[in-house]
């Protein structure tokens, strides 16, 4: 899917993003350190496993994950608003307030729905093995292949 993304016009300049203008050295610490160890992992903990778990017993399966990915969604505002501009098909989009919003909707909305599928995942499995591999491959592949578009 992030190939296909990556291939198309309509979306391929989502990809030019200054953050992945790195050496193929920095990439894998990037990979390794910045997101599995420093993203993933402590995401996948708190909310597929505490945030999850306490929700699971207090609510059931279905409100649980709806209100725990709402949550990974809102989480993901303070950083969408720091790194927007480092994007080149969104820095013009970024530079006005509704356009700033837009993103920062756009960003919740798509977070919301791996939230979902990352919660699927957990309480499927019965492990928070399946969340931290999709979450390490949506976020490793993206930055892959941004890089390899640099390239």
């Amino acid at each position: 899917m992030v190939g296909a993304g990556a291939l198309l016009p309509a979306t391929s300049g989502l990809f030019e993003d200054a953050r992945a203008n790195i050496s193929a050295s920095a990439l894998a610490f990037e990979i390794v350190v910045g997101i599995l160890i420093a993203t993933v992992l402590p995401e996948e903990f708190a909310f597929r496993g505490l945030l999850l778990g306490a929700g699971v017993l207090a609510w059931g399966k279905r409100t649980a994950l709806v209100a725990t990915s709402a949550l990974f969604g809102l989480w993901h505002i303070s950083p969408t608003l720091s790194t927007m501009s480092d994007n080149a098909a969104t820095a013009d989009t970024a530079s006005s307030p509704a356009g700033s919003v837009a993103l920062v909707a756009g960003s919740v909305a798509v977070t919301f729905v791996a939230g979902m599928v990352f919660g699927w995942l957990r309480l499927r499995s019965k492990s928070l093995l399946a969340p931290v591999l999709a979450h390490l491959a949506t976020n490793g592949v993206a930055l892959t292949v941004a890089w390899l578009l640099l390239q």
